[in-house]
C-alpha cells in the first residue's frame, strides 16, 4: 500500500518512507514531501528526545559496574543485528524481485563515482558506522593493555564493519527488489543514508509473520 498523494518529485511515497521523513526525522511536514526550511525548522521532535535519553540511560546502566560489564552487554548489542538481518534475508530472498535487487546492488555504475553526493554519503556512512571521532573508540581503547596490538584490532574492526555493511546492503536491496515488483529500484524509494530505515519496516509490514513474532524468533 502507498499513500494516495505524490511527492514533489512526482513519485508515490510508501508509508514507511513517509513515516521516516515526516514523523521520525521531521524533515517533511505533509504527505506531499514538502520539507522544512532554514527559516522554519518545525516543532521539537520529543519522540527523538525521549529515544536519545533512553539510549544514554541504557549506556549508563551497561557501564554502571565499570567498563568490564560492557563485555556482557556487547554480546547482545553486537550479535542481535546479525540475527535480525539474517531473518530478513531468509524472508526476502525467495520472494519475487530479490535477485534483481541484489544484482542492482553489486552492479558497478562508474558514472555514479563522478557524483559528489555519492562520496559524501559514503564518507558519512563510514564515519558513523565506525564511530570515528565520537570518542567512544578512544574511551574503550584506553582500557587496553599497554602492549595490545592496536593495528591488528583496527584492521579487524574495519574489515568487520565493511563486511557488515555489504551484508546489510544485500538485505536492503533484496527487500527493495521485492517492493519494486519489476519496476526500477529508484522508483521505489529515494536514495539516502537512511535507506535501511525505509526498507526494513516496509519488509516487516508485508510479512505473513507479525513483526513481534520476527523479533521473538530472532531473539531466540
Amino acid at each position: 500500500a502507498v499513500v494516495s498523494t505524490q511527492s514533489t518529485w512526482g513519485r508515490r511515497v510508501s508509508p514507511s518512507e513517509d513515516f521516516y521523513n515526516r514523523v521520525a526525522l521531521g524533515l517533511t511536514f505533509d504527505y506531499g514531501g514538502n520539507q522544512y526550511t532554514w527559516e522554519n525548522f518545525g516543532p521539537m521532535k520529543w519522540e527523538l528526545v525521549g529515544c536519545l535519553a533512553a539510549t544514554w540511560a541504557l549506556v549508563a546502566l551497561s557501564l554502571f559496574k565499570g567498563v568490564s560489564s560492557l563485555g556482557k552487554a556487547a554480546y547482545v548489542i553486537t550479535l542481535s543485528p546479525y540475527f535480525i538481518l539474517t531473518a530478513l534475508l531468509i524472508y526476502a530472498a525467495p520472494r519475487d524481485g530479490a535477485g534483481a535487487g541484489i544484482i542492482e546492488f553489486i552492479t558497478f555504475k562508474f558514472d555514479d563515482f563522478k557524483s559528489y553526493d555519492i562520496w559524501s554519503t559514503a564518507a558519512s556512512q563510514i564515519f558513523f558506522s565506525l564511530s570515528v571521532g565520537y570518542g567512544g573508540q578512544l574511551a574503550l581503547s584506553s582500557y587496553n593493555q599497554f602492549t595490545n596490538n592496536c593495528h591488528r584490532d583496527a584492521f579487524i574492526v574495519g574489515m568487520c564493519n565493511s563486511l557488515t555493511s555489504v551484508f546489510a546492503g544485500i538485505v536492503v536491496f533484496a527487500i527493495l527488489g521485492n517492493l519494486a515488483d519489476g519496476k526500477e529500484i529508484s522508483e521505489v524509494v529515494t536514495q539516502s543514508i537512511g535507506l535501511a530505515f525505509v526498507a526494513y519496516p516496509e519488509a516487516t509490514i508485508s510479512m505473513d509473520l507479525p513483526p513481534s513474532g520476527l523479533f521473538c524468533s530472532s531473539s531466540c
